[in-house]
């Protein structure tokens, strides 16, 4: 790990991944014997980059840094930033970015309270995924959502948009933070509690590209990136922005 960027991602039980002949993973459907998340299951990221103008590839912009030990860090992966077409980096996301379920799934909650999501930063929804109180969960931050409580979604189902502060000059940063949660496949564990029985995964078991290009520092509106080292970042929605690593 250099200044905070993590070189590589915990692959979960890589010895279960299952090639094709064009050796591309083959995707396992969850059922309810699915009870942690891992990079075979059919799963897709919560953003289509295609619903981006412009859009190349993603910046890691502030990742997964979790001790699970003291439960201190960063517990998921913000979608923040990312690289046009032309090279430019963008910092912000477009309020009207359709957020969707990262796999089949069913809500098992909409909190707008401001200890969920911050002080009023948009609302948090948690899907539930396998089986009931399986304890494996997605949870989305900061979106206005479009869906309600126990509803039953499909992988790739929009399940909300982006929150953006009222006008002005100055706002947070419109971005999503995902995070994964497996509940040790232990039957039982609620999403709002046995916190000892819950593990925190790192999002990019989805898809590790998204750390193919590491901001640095991580979580700073003034960043830069090794791969683009000349590059500007424009900040997007606002004149000015505040961000919290979260």
């Amino acid at each position: 790990m250099t200044d905070g960027v993590p070189k590589e991602i915990l692959i979960i039980n890589p010895l279960e991944l299952v090639f094709d002949k064009k050796n591309q993973i083959v995707r396992r459907s969850l059922d309810k014997d699915t009870k942690e998340w891992s990079p075979e299951l059919d799963t897709s990221l919560p953003i289509n980059s295609s619903d981006i103008p412009n859009f190349k590839e993603w910046v890691n912009w502030n990742g997964f840094l979790f001790d699970r030990e003291t439960k201190k860090g960063h517990n998921g992966f913000d979608f923040a930033a990312y690289v046009t077409t032309d090279n430019r980096v963008v910092l912000g996301l477009s309020e009207d970015t359709k957020i969707r379920a990262v796999a089949d799934g069913v809500v098992k909650q909409v909190l707008d309270t401001p200890e969920a999501v911050g002080g009023g930063y948009g609302i948090m929804i948690n899907i539930e995924h396998g089986a009931d109180d399986s304890g494996m969960f997605s949870t989305y931050v900061h979106v206005r959502p479009t869906v309600y409580f126990g509803v039953t979604v499909k992988k790739g189902d929009v399940i909300g948009e982006l929150y953006k502060d009222p006008k002005g000059d100055e706002g947070r940063l419109v971005h999503l933070h995902l995070s994964l949660v497996s509940g040790w496949g232990t039957r039982g564990t609620s999403i709002m509690g046995g916190g000892m029985h819950i593990r925190t995964d790192d999002p990019g078991v989805i898809d590790p590209s998204i750390y193919k290009l590491n901001a640095i520092p991580q979580g700073s509106s003034n960043f830069s990136l090794l791969d683009l080292p000349n590059a500007k970042v424009e900040i997007a929605n606002f004149k000015q922005i505040r961000v919290n690593s979260g």
